[in-house]
């Protein structure tokens, strides 16, 4: 089998449901149809476990061999991500596989997070300043206020709460 620190991948339980959330959440972030998206999806493992092999990813995402073998390929061509061959024991030998990362290259996945974080940004102070020009109006008994004005708080929490998620996640390549 492969050693500790490749063998850890697979969550379970409250774990995996939060993992694949995470990989949503970067499937939407980054596709205007997040559905089926196989890029996306490896790069947001890769992401969140730093290194995978290919058959870790296989079980990550079910995605057949073939399939990621391509995607990985492509994506190592285009220099998103890096391939490095480590031994690992195998029943009484050591045994080469290669692991990928999104590596010294992780800029352009970082990037186009950076390019969302500053969308949330402008959406916010958008949203924020419609909560201002509410208030102004001062009118809380027409009809329809309070619905406009629970629903641009509901909007700005959802859009903070993805500005700090992507900060969250974000961070630790960045100060890498």
């Amino acid at each position: 089998m492969v050693n500790e620190s490749l063998s850890n991948h697979i969550l379970k339980g409250k774990l995996k449901d939060f993992e694949q959330e995470l990989v949503e959440f970067f499937s939407d972030l980054t596709e205007e149809n997040p559905k089926g998206n196989t890029y996306t999806d490896i790069a947001a493992y890769l992401f969140i476990h730093r290194k995978l092999t290919q058959k870790q990813l296989k079980e990550l995402t079910g995605f057949s061999l073939g399939s990621i073998s391509n995607i990985l390929s492509i994506l190592e061509n285009t220099g998103i991500i890096e391939k490095k061959p480590v031994l690992i024991p195998h029943k009484k030998k050591k045994v080469r596989v290669n692991t990928y990362s999104l590596g010294d290259n992780k800029n352009l996945f970082l990037k186009s997070q950076k390019s969302r974080l500053e969308n949330a940004s402008r959406a916010y102070q958008f949203i924020f300043s419609k909560k201002k020009e509410l208030e102004e109006f001062n009118n809380q008994k027409k009809k329809g206020y309070q619905l406009l004005s629970s629903r641009i708080e509901e909007i700005l929490k959802f859009l903070d709460n993805i500005s700090r998620l992507v900060k969250y996640f974000t961070e630790p390549y960045l100060n890498e």
